[in-house]
């Protein structure tokens, strides 16, 4: 009976088979169990990279309207219900006819009452509106992202004439005692916020609940929204 034909290693031809057939099994095994680990750990780093969803930033202005100041240069937004006006020279202007020429600029919270009113006064020109008042030093400054300096009235100071001012505080713009804020274009803006902002205006409101009214916060707010061009 004829042997096992052996090959000159020892291995017979079957052993021999088999081996190679054993290493092509591991050889696919570990190809497929490659190719999983390389697509998944692909795709843990396409989800670990990607940036999570940030919410969108609401626009605190996105009801309110804008008004263009062509003569210097400069916009603002003011709250829906509030009324706007103005003055080209002596002469008033409506909302609806106003051009951006004009020299006087007016807001009212409640155009139809004199009780609780509050009034925002703007005066764009090409110089300094108003001499100087040294009630500058009795209020706050904070100068604004716009660039704007910010004035708010203290609590308890008077004006120079010895009128109180802790009934009816005011918010102002500039950096000293002209309360005008120079722009970058050169020009110049007065502004001047308050319940009592005209004759024969007033407020049952302390100081207190003024300068944490909603009508307070929207005078802040129009500040801040002043931009130039």
């Amino acid at each position: 009976m004829a042997g096992t034909q052996r090959t000159p290693t020892g291995f017979g031809i079957v052993e021999l088979l088999l081996a190679i057939v054993a290493l092509g099994v591991i050889g696919t095994l570990g190809w497929v169990v490659y190719q999983h680990g390389r697509i998944t750990g692909a795709g843990m780093l396409g989800t670990a990279s990607a940036p999570p969803e940030q919410p969108a930033t609401a626009d605190p202005y996105a009801e309110w309207k804008t008004y263009s100041s062509t003569l210097s240069g400069f916009s603002f937004r003011y709250p829906t219900g509030w009324d706007l006006s103005g003055f080209q020279g002596n002469n008033p202007v409506a909302a609806d006819h106003m051009t951006g020429q004009e020299t006087t600029i007016r807001l009212e919270s409640k155009p139809d009452t004199r009780v609780d009113n509050f009034g925002i006064t703007m005066y764009p020109s090409a110089g300094i509106y108003r001499t100087p008042y040294d009630t500058y030093g009795n209020g706050t400054t904070t100068v604004l992202a716009n660039g704007i300096t910010l004035w708010q009235e203290k609590a308890q100071e008077t004006y120079a004439t010895g009128l109180a001012t802790d009934t009816c505080p005011a918010v102002q713009v500039g950096t000293d005692a002209t309360f005008a804020q120079r722009l970058p274009n050169g020009n110049y803006l007065s502004l001047y916020g308050s319940f009592c902002w005209g004759q024969g205006l007033t407020t049952a409101k302390t100081y207190a609940q003024q300068v944490a009214s909603p009508e307070w916060a929207a005078a802040i707010a129009v500040v801040k929204s002043i931009r130039f061009y």
